[in-house]
């Protein structure tokens, strides 16, 4: 058997998940591809035709959150974000799961070495990627999480849906972590207006984004002597967890780390 695997979103060109996969393939010595197909956001439905010729589809921006409704089925924490990140058809029945969460939390502890219990948090946006880091974040035990975001309907429609979050607000004291989400427009930050914040001493700033590998947001917390990480451990993990979902079979982060960073 032949296994075709993919990635779609748009735009695709700089994804780094066919690596992944064709690198999780040859570990397990299966035969198959991966590859990078470009869908906008007007063509999602065309999402569901693809997936009669994939083994698996892995989903990125614009789409996660426009793909839930050609599921057919839908894990817990995909049902709460309202975003899939993972496709797979069982038994003709297309089921979207969503490990983006899972795999930021793997990163910060595995990568970081930090662990969000009991810890103050900023996610700035409130879009799909926020949704699955807010999520992850409380299922981790985190103090508090505030939500930062220009789009308040959508970021107090989160609060909803979890305790101990604010949006907005206008101080924070002994911050923990600070993650962005919110995408760069013509390679610039969107601007937000933050609170007045007060960092703990082993404060982590990330950026889920991983090209370019240091953005300008990033590189304004590594001056201020924070330390700092891309998305690069954050689609890693994500896609081990999504890996050993569509083969029932283990693999190292090891391994693919490996097939992105050399």
């Amino acid at each position: 058997m032949s296994y075709r695997l993919g990635v779609v979103g748009s735009p695709i060109v700089h994804s780094l998940t066919p690596r992944l996969h064709r690198a999780a393939l040859d570990h397990w010595d299966l035969v198959g591809s991966s590859e990078a197909i470009d869908v906008g956001i007007s063509q999602v439905a065309d999402v569901a035709q693809l997936m009669e010729s994939f083994y698996g589809l892995s989903v990125t921006m614009p789409l996660k959150e426009l793909v839930v409704s050609l599921c057919e089925s839908l894990d817990e924490t995909a049902q709460r974000v309202g975003a899939v990140n993972s496709l797979c058809k069982q038994n003709g029945t297309l089921i979207g799961r969503n490990f983006d969460g899972q795999g930021f939390v793997d990163a910060l502890r595995t990568d970081m070495g930090m662990d969000v219990r009991d810890r103050i948090c900023i996610v700035r946006g409130s879009g799909g990627s926020a949704k699955s880091i807010v999520d992850a974040l409380v299922s981790a035990q985190a103090s508090h999480v505030a939500l930062i975001a220009r789009n308040r309907p959508m970021a107090e429609q989160i609060q909803r849906n979890y305790g101990a979050i604010t949006v907005n607000p206008d101080s924070l004291d002994d911050v923990a972590l600070i993650v962005n989400t919110v995408p760069y427009v013509q390679g610039a930050a969107v601007e937000l207006s933050e609170p007045r914040i007060a960092w703990s001493d082993d404060a982590v700033a990330i950026d889920v984004v991983y090209y370019p590998q240091q953005t300008p947001w990033l590189n304004e917390h590594h001056l201020a002597h924070r330390r700092t990480g891309n998305g690069l451990a954050m689609l890693v993990h994500q896609a081990r967890h999504q890996l050993e979902w569509w083969f029932q079979r283990e693999i190292d982060a090891s391994v693919l780390f490996s097939a992105v960073t050399q």
